[in-house]
């Protein structure tokens, strides 16, 4: 209700008038007590030429799970680092040869132990071990 001049009150001339979307990231809204509601759209909506929508703001698209941490986001690619794979570098990548049973696997990369080397841990090291 509104109090107009001449002191009589008529009803909210906008009321559930539907508005239109303020920007790429709000949707169209309902208009209330003379006011227009402007909600999100959800996060990761597009909203641009490789771009979403995050929090409301039109930004730089993501990459996907943010590279789990594991790896560098560019233009909306993860760059994984060594030992894991996949688009959001989710994936481990197994060790080769499983490191023939002499190291141990971190990370894609195999850990040698005692007198082995190399890539997969086949390798014998000589000197004092041989």
């Amino acid at each position: 209700v509104v109090v107009t001049a001449m002191g009589t009150t008529q009803d909210d001339l906008c009321q559930g008038v539907v508005c239109q979307a303020k920007d790429e990231c709000h949707a169209m809204g309902i208009c209330t007590g003379g006011f227009c509601s402007h909600p999100l759209k959800p996060n990761e909506s597009p909203c641009g030429d490789n771009m979403v929508c995050m929090e409301g703001i039109c930004t730089n698209a993501g990459c996907p799970s943010n590279c789990n941490g594991r790896g560098t986001c560019k233009d909306a690619t993860c760059f994984c680092r060594a030992g894991y794979t996949g688009e959001d570098c989710s994936t481990v990548l197994p060790c080769p040869a499983d490191c023939n049973g002499h190291g141990q696997c971190v990370e894609g990369v195999c850990m040698c132990t005692g007198h082995y080397s190399g890539a997969d841990c086949s390798n014998t090291i000589c000197g004092e071990f041989g």
